[in-house]
């Protein structure tokens, strides 16, 4: 039986979302297990859904806060989706959606770790691993979100045992992609399942930063990895892995989807490339 995903998106602070969401739906639809809904929606204040057809939720969605406004979901879907997760919903949380809704509390608390939007030490505290692989929450004051410019680096698995990650080596190389850094939040129910260093250049934070995590909401599961900037980054095959595994684990909880053949290893990437398509 295969599990029903809606995919959501419209507003995007990034231009290239067309090009990315495509390779995102692309994976999805690679893996043979979902039934994919596609729905565009262009002006949030409108937006309205029946979460509870679903057995996961992705919301491809960044509204950009502008002239003093914050432009949100009406309170009725907001409620909807918080209570859809509350009660045993999935959601996949994809890198600018990330940063999402920042004035939301509930939105918060379902990511667990956001940047950027106006978010600072009243979101919650900072998270990072140390030295040692011990996480670190940090209320010093400060705005979140940060990255330097894209680069090739490492991801460490530090949750071998979940089912999203198990199998994959303990370190292997991710294409060119930005590390967000300094993300803040609730941080409730989180577990970090990845990190990348964030110190390529002195611009970095210098810390092991969380970029996938899965969150325990009331009865739901969140899968959120903050990859993904472009087109580049999305084709690499472990994060193809991760958007496919991710997202079976926020539907059901288990993982069936194997690892795909020529996985990156901690000296190569490996790329699945996309065809492009109409928008």
């Amino acid at each position: 039986m295969s599990l029903r995903v809606l995919f959501i998106d419209g507003v995007h602070s990034h231009g290239n979302w067309r090009e990315t969401g495509h390779v995102v739906r692309a994976h999805l639809a690679g893996a043979g297990i979902f039934e994919l809904e596609h729905l565009r929606e262009p002006e949030p204040e409108r937006f309205q859904a029946d979460f509870a057809r679903f057995d996961v939720v992705i919301p491809y969605y960044c509204p950009v806060p502008g002239a003093g406004r914050d432009p949100a979901w009406p309170e009725a879907t907001r409620a909807a989706l918080a209570s859809y997760v509350r009660q045993g919903g999935g959601l996949v949380v994809i890198h600018a959606a990330s940063n999402a809704f920042a004035s939301w509390p509930e939105y918060n608390r379902m990511i667990g770790l956001g940047g950027w939007g106006g978010r600072d030490a009243g979101a919650g505290p900072y998270l990072y691993l140390d030295a040692h692989g011990r996480v670190v929450r940090s209320d010093e004051p400060g705005p979140a979100g940060h990255h330097e410019p894209e680069f090739e680096y490492a991801i460490d698995v530090r949750a071998p045992a979940h089912p999203v990650m198990a199998g994959m080596p303990l370190r292997w190389l991710h294409r060119l992609d930005e590390v967000y850094g300094n993300l803040r939040g609730p941080g409730e129910g989180l577990e970090v399942l990845a990190t990348a260093f964030s110190g390529k250049t002195a611009d970095g934070t210098q810390r092991h930063e969380p970029v996938v995590m899965t969150i325990s909401y009331g009865e739901g599961r969140v899968f959120h990895t903050t990859l993904g900037h472009g087109v580049c980054a999305l084709e690499c095959l472990g994060v193809r892995a991760l958007l496919q595994r991710g997202t079976e684990w926020a539907a059901t909880g288990q993982v069936s989807l194997p690892l795909p053949e020529g996985f990156p290893s901690e000296r190569a990437t490996s790329a699945f490339a996309v065809p492009s398509a109409a928008r």
